[in-house]
């Protein structure tokens, strides 16, 4: 009878869709700063424009925007402020009563008197971008075909990168070692960001990064400066995302790669104006873990000593001090177990 309650429950689990949201309301919101690159101070009367449905308004005296009551799917925010360089953000996915954040900084930009031209592009490119350094957001990795929510797997589809095999993500870029290649968190390094990782490489069989927390990945193939030691093939830059910081949010995953979910929030309350208060900071947590051990536990139990069984989660806190400076706290955390004893090898 136990037997028959767990298959019963893993086809249900099967069948269910990879995201658990309400349904009730079919809205969702879009929200954010707009500050100076330079000072990440905030710009009061930037435009920020909703596309396709042509909404515009202007940030606040805080640089604060917020499209609250928009129907859910996938928009483009354009943001211009005099002075400053117009910027385009691609593939802003709204979800049923959650509020999306894109916080965005915007460099000053000499004015020329003269003709301007504008073309359009499908993704964020910029002007100062070297050419051998491309930027993914997080809905190009979410939806990149064969990457299983794997930041490196979608990276060997670029030029001048080959993979070492197909059961590991490791990553050759211009014939170099895997080991040579250096991931970043938000300027952190991070010796390896996969399970199972693989001795003297930078690779392993899954990576631990959950996407639903990306804001975007950099990956440069040269031309990087010497500030990243002794890294000689490419780097990779993670940025995570911030919580959100209107209300307390939830999302449960199921997927090939485990079941879990992400929790976030805001964190503290501040002063503004006219008595008026609004959160200090956010908080985000993440956790995940394989199920293929209770699948075999349920159909082949000799054999489940053999399954690999691997786990993570990751948590990100962002704290105002002022204006213009905020405390950042990032956690990555992974555990693998694999082991045979010598009766089920034998």
């Amino acid at each position: 009878m136990p037997r028959i309650f767990s298959v019963l429950v893993f086809i249900i689990l099967t069948w269910c869709p990879s995201s658990v949201e309400a349904q009730e309301y079919k809205i969702g919101s879009i929200a954010g700063s707009i500050v100076d690159a330079n000072t990440l101070l905030p710009l009061s009367g930037a435009t920020v424009t909703l596309n396709p449905a042509g909404t515009g308004l202007v940030t606040s005296e805080s640089g604060q925007y917020i499209f609250a009551g928009i129907p859910v799917g996938t928009y483009s925010l354009e943001i211009r402020y005099l002075g400053y360089e117009a910027i385009k953000i691609y593939d802003v996915v709204v979800r049923v009563d959650r509020t999306t954040s894109y916080s965005i900084a915007l460099k000053e930009q000499i004015l020329e008197s003269g003709e301007v031209v504008v073309h359009g592009g499908s993704y964020t490119v910029r002007a100062d971008q070297e050419l051998s350094v491309t930027v993914f957001g997080a809905e190009e990795v979410r939806r990149a075909p064969g990457s299983a929510g794997d930041v490196s797997r979608i990276l060997g589809g670029l030029p001048s990168i080959t993979k070492v095999d197909d059961t590991k993500n490791a990553l050759m870029v211009r014939g170099g070692s895997p080991f040579e290649n250096g991931f970043y968190i938000d300027n952190i390094q991070v010796p390896n960001i996969n399970h199972f990782p693989t001795q003297g490489s930078s690779g392993g069989v899954l990576g631990m990064v959950n996407v639903d927390l990306l804001e975007s990945v950099e990956f440069s193939a040269g031309g990087f400066s010497a500030e990243y030691g002794d890294r000689l093939s490419a780097l990779v830059d993670i940025r995570l995302r911030e919580g959100d910081r209107s209300g307390f949010k939830g999302q449960a995953d199921f997927s090939l790669s485990g079941i879990g979910g992400v929790l976030e929030g805001p964190l503290g309350q501040k002063k503004i104006r006219n008595g008026l208060t609004a959160p200090r900071g956010s908080w985000m947590i993440s956790v995940r873990r394989s199920y293929l051990d209770f699948i075999v536990n349920t159909f082949f139990e000799e054999e489940a000593s053999t399954v690999p069984i691997y786990s993570d989660a990751q948590v990100k806190i962002v704290y105002d001090l002022s204006p213009a400076h905020s405390l950042t706290v990032i956690g990555l955390f992974g555990l693998d177990e694999s082991e045979v004893d010598r009766e089920g090898a034998l």
